[in-house]
This record gives structure tokens, sequence and C-alpha cells, in this order.
């Protein structure tokens, strides 16, 4: 068994798949306590035998989260990493097939989705996956988090309704909440949470009359705005994002310079920190719900947050400044005039933050993963996007999917390939699309 497990570590080359998460701790009863460890020192000289129990330990993974942007600059990664990174007891996986692969090493209760529907675009090959997964692994408790719903279309209105009949859906938007609740089907809801692992240094010199941004680009956030924005405002915008390389390069005379560099959290912060106030966009989206990591992030660096008062930033009310778009250069003005409203606001930033810590948000997913069973098998193979009840048919990635997994079952496992030679020719792909690696 514990060469088989070196096979895995080595084929895939991630230590932090397997290697770094350590298992849950019985304390007694039926409850297991999630509670942080240290994560196994690469620098040590272990004995064999305990080599040999680190392993075992391994094997006693419980929970497994997958989220298939893991390990590259995206927000869901950041999230999932921030969030469960730490906790024991928890495996990670970015592709189906790792799902199945450690479905059948670890004896698991919990398969945790972290869903977005530009990672996972097709609904209904996303459906007959999960579908097959149950029906292998009936005794696994599934939940997926939602990072965003759009409940203007029917098709996908359908696509949540059918994903609630096999999983526990989990919203971080209270405004989806409520509104889900109200018109279709169960969901959770549990606060996005902010990452404190790091926060900025207490002294520093801040930078006057000069604000900032960051997070990654969409066309939604006004960064073909922020030349006016700066010029109103009468201030230096630095925006951290990798835009088109058509924005940025006229520098709006000096006013707005991008940092297109992906910086981690510890700089980012320290960076961040420096500025007299962090200013976030978006237009408004019309019954498309999500939350913004990026102005959660930015609560921790200790300066005043202002949001644009729109539906993605109204679960903020309590903690940032939400201002109407037009009045946000004068409200800058205001913020960076009055160092008494400064104080307030980064006091309101700072009472938001303590109630909603890691450990707070950890928590409320351990209850949900021990209190919640599996739905029992449903057959529904019916589309989503056609009123015709045809069946859904497994697309070409779901067939390599399939006959990958009856490779796994009768060959070792340093004879599999690597995912990405897998995928890399497939034409059903839409162009541009990144692979899953």
């Amino acid at each position: 068994m514990i060469i088989h497990i070196l096979s895995i570590v080595d084929l895939r080359s991630k230590t932090n798949v397997i290697i770094e998460y350590t298992p849950i701790i019985h304390t007694g009863g039926h409850r297991r306590d999630f509670a942080r460890q240290a994560a196994y020192s690469k620098d040590m000289s272990p004995t064999w035998q305990h080599v040999a129990q680190v392993y075992a330990r391994e094997l006693d993974k419980r929970v497994l989260v997958f989220a298939k942007s893991l390990g590259i600059a995206c927000g869901i990664s950041s999230y999932t990493y921030n969030l469960f990174g730490d906790m024991t007891g928890v495996a990670f996986a970015r592709t189906w097939s790792e799902v199945f692969v450690y479905a059948r090493i670890f004896n698991l209760e919990v398969l945790h989705i972290q869903h977005e529907h530009g990672l996972h675009w097709d609904d209904n090959e996303f459906l007959q996956t999960l579908y097959a997964f149950q029906k292998q692994h009936p005794h696994v408790s599934l939940f997926i988090t939602m990072h965003s719903l759009n409940l203007g279309q029917q098709d996908r209105l359908t696509f949540y309704h059918r994903l609630a009949k096999i999983a526990h859906l989990v919203t971080l938007n209270k405004l989806a909440h409520h509104k889900i609740m109200q018109e279709m089907a169960q969901i959770h809801f549990i606060e996005h949470g902010i990452p404190t692992h790091f926060r900025a240094p207490p002294s520093r010199i801040l930078r006057q009359n000069h604000v900032a941004s960051f997070g990654f680009w969409d066309e939604q956030k006004r960064h073909d705005e922020v030349c006016d924005i700066a010029q109103d405002a009468g201030v230096a915008f630095d925006l951290f994002s990798q835009p088109p390389s058509e924005f940025g390069l006229a520098g709006c005379e000096g006013l707005v310079t991008y940092y297109r560099k992906f910086l981690d959290t510890p700089k980012l912060m320290t960076r961040l920190s420096q500025y007299s106030a962090l200013v976030f966009f978006r237009r408004p989206a019309h019954e498309i719900f999500a939350v913004s990591g990026s102005a959660r992030m930015a609560l921790t660096a200790n300066v005043p947050v202002i949001c644009e008062d729109s539906m993605h930033f109204q679960d903020l009310g309590d903690a940032v400044d939400l201002v109407p778009f037009a009045q946000i250069p004068r409200r800058i003005r205001q913020v960076l005039a009055n160092k008494t409203l400064r104080d307030e606001l980064v006091a309101r930033q700072n009472a938001f933050v303590s109630r909603w810590s890691e450990e707070a948000t950890q928590d409320m997913h351990v209850q949900l993963w021990e209190s919640l069973k599996p739905f029992p098998i449903v057959n529904d193979n019916s589309s989503i996007h056609s009123s015709q009840q045809s069946e859904i048919k497994a697309g070409k990635e779901s067939r390599l999917f399939t006959n990958k997994m009856n490779t796994f079952a009768s060959s070792r496992l340093e004879a599999l390939p690597d995912e990405g030679k897998v995928l890399e020719n497939n034409p059903n792909r839409e162009k541009g699309r990144k692979s899953e690696l």
C-alpha cells in the first residue's frame, strides 16, 4: 500500500494534494475534530516506521474538495486553499478523474465541489458525471458551493433544481440564498469568510492621494472608466490585475498604472496596506449573484474600502462603504481628507473580519458536513437544455474519464498517462478554453 501511495505522489508531483494535509483526529464519540495540525516537513529525516505511519494516516481522509482551477491564478483556487488548506482530514482534487481515483483510495464521507459556470461550462455533462459518482459511491454526501448563480435563465434554474435533488447546495451570497429559498430549492448559506492567515504590517507610510484596486480582470469591473474616475477624484490609481493588452497602455497621463504580475497574499496585502483607500467597481448584473473575494481580502489591509453600490457588493454592506458609481470620485476625496471618517470605516471592516474569520467559516462547513446525509440515488436523465425529455449523452471528456477509470482498475498507477496528454487534443473543447491543468 505504501508503494502505491508513493506512486501517486511521484506521478502527480503535487505534494500538497496528499502529503501536506493531515487526517481527521478522532477525539472520542462520533465527533471528529477538524483542528489544525502542522504539515509534514520534508526537511526531516524520518525512520521507515515513521514514514509508514505518515502514509497510513494519509489514507484516513474523510473529505475531498474538488476545485477545477486549483494551482492556477484563480479566485476560486485562492478561496479553496485559504479556507480548507490547513484543515485536517481534507484532500484535494482538480479533475473529475482525480475525484474518482481518490474516492477509491480514501474512505470518503464528503465530496465538496467548488462550482463556477466559467469552469464547469457544460451543465449536462456536470450532472451526468455527478450521477455516475453518486451511483458508484452512494454513501458519500455531496456538497456543491455555487460561486455564481444565474437566476435569470430557465435552463440554469432547471440545472440548480436537478442538482438540489442529489447534492446539498451552498451559496456564499445572502441575496441569492433569500431568493432561491423563496422561489425554487433548498440551499444553504455560508459566509465567504476572510483570509486572516496574513495581516498587513502594523506600521507603514501611506501613499497620499493614491488609491488602488485588485482582482482578476473582468470587463464588468469598469476598467474602461478608471481613467475618468481618477481624473474626477484627483488621485493616482493603481490596478493589480491582468487585463488585455489594450488596457493601461496610455496610462491616462500617468494617473492609472497596471501591475500585471500575480502576487501571493503576503506581498499583495503588504502593498495594499500602503494606499490611502481601496476601491472596487462592478456594473449592475440582472439576476446574476456572486461574491467578491477581492473586496473581502481588502478588509484586512487596514485602509478604507469603497465599493460600488451594486448587487455584487450588497452582502458587504455591514463592512464597506457602498457608494453609487457616479458619486465614487467625490467619496474618494472625502475619505482621503477626513481621518476620523477613515478610522470609522476601518473599525467597521475590522469588526466584520473578526466575525467572519476563516475559523468561523470552517466551523460552518464542518457543521454541514456532519449533519447532512447523502441523498437517495435519482434516475433523472432528461436534458436541461431542451423541452424534450431526451437522454443526456456523455461527451468525449466523460468517455475519456470512464476509460481512464477502467484502466485504473487493472493497471499500476505509474502506468497511467498524465492528465493533460489525454485531453490536450480534444476537438470538442471550445477555442481558447484552458486545459484542466
